[in-house]
């Protein structure tokens, strides 16, 4: 597995309902983010700001709005990608809701490309100590696609103390593809949180392994600091991981009652 591939595999490694019943502000959450991961000397660097809102419109019905900035370094490369996305959201029951999405990625210098159009379908399941939520993302690159899938969920096995979580996604592009299982226990100590984490990815037909420890503790009731370190491992050779990173939520952001953003599909962010 070549140096380049094992430090993709890190990054990949590393990187959210009730019923609405009135308009108004429903909830906020904005994420500022740091991972870094060395192998053999190279170095990949990503930061990331993300911020999500939601709005009631009445009745059933919302909108949620997504921003995103992403600055990834490895090297010689060096790429800035903003994110916009308005999603419709429907809450059929006080459990499930639908959303239906579109938006543009774009990087901040054109000589890094051209902007992508993408489009988005999600299914979010929340009830109890129990979440779900599958998505698919489409980028439309002049008639190309690249496409992403998740699947990702937990479960609350003591509410507010303990929850066992895991996720699947696949980022498809013509005939390549990659995939990242993900498989993790949380569990809560009043004001701070600690978690263990197995990551299997896969790309192309080069597979490595993550193990990860890491975790949260609250500043105040709206913001929290968080933080991970990995090591991802393929045949003989590694990489090892750093991220570190600061959450403030609001309303349903507070329960996962989101819809995740684009940005977080795209990069597997594990946070």
């Amino acid at each position: 597995m070549t140096t380049s591939r094992i430090i993709a595999a890190a990054a990949l490694s590393f990187l959210g309902a009730g019923m609405a019943q009135a308009q108004g502000f429903q909830g906020s959450e904005v994420d500022a983010g740091y991972v870094r991961a060395t192998s053999d000397g190279e170095v990949l660097t990503l930061k990331k700001v993300e911020a999500r809102t939601a709005y009631g419109l009445g009745g059933a019905f919302g909108v949620q709005g997504d921003f995103g900035y992403t600055d990834l370094d490895i090297e010689e490369f060096d790429s800035d990608l903003l994110s916009f996305r308005v999603v419709g959201r429907y809450d059929a029951t006080a459990a499930l809701s639908f959303g239906l999405g579109a938006g543009r990625l774009a990087p901040v210098d054109s000589d890094d490309g051209d902007a992508l159009p993408f489009y988005s379908f999600q299914a979010l399941y929340l009830d109890g100590p129990a979440r779900v939520e599958g998505g698919l993302t489409r980028y439309d690159d002049d008639g190309d696609h690249l496409d992403v899938v998740t699947l990702e969920g937990h479960y609350e096995v003591a509410p507010g103390l303990s929850k066992v979580y895991g996720g699947l996604s696949r980022l498809s592009f013509d005939d390549d593809h990659a995939d990242l299982l993900t498989a993790g226990y949380e569990q809560g100590f009043g004001s701070f949180d600690l978690h263990g984490e197995l990551t299997r990815t896969r790309i192309e037909d080069v597979t490595a392994t993550g193990v990860f420890v890491g975790g949260t503790v609250d500043l105040s009731p709206d913001v929290e600091l968080y933080g991970e370190l990995g090591r991802v491992t393929s045949d003989d050779e590694h990489a090892n991981a750093l991220g570190l990173g600061l959450r403030w939520q609001l309303g349903r952001a507070k329960n996962d009652g989101l819809f995740s953003s684009p940005l977080n599909e795209l990069d597997f962010a594990g946070f």
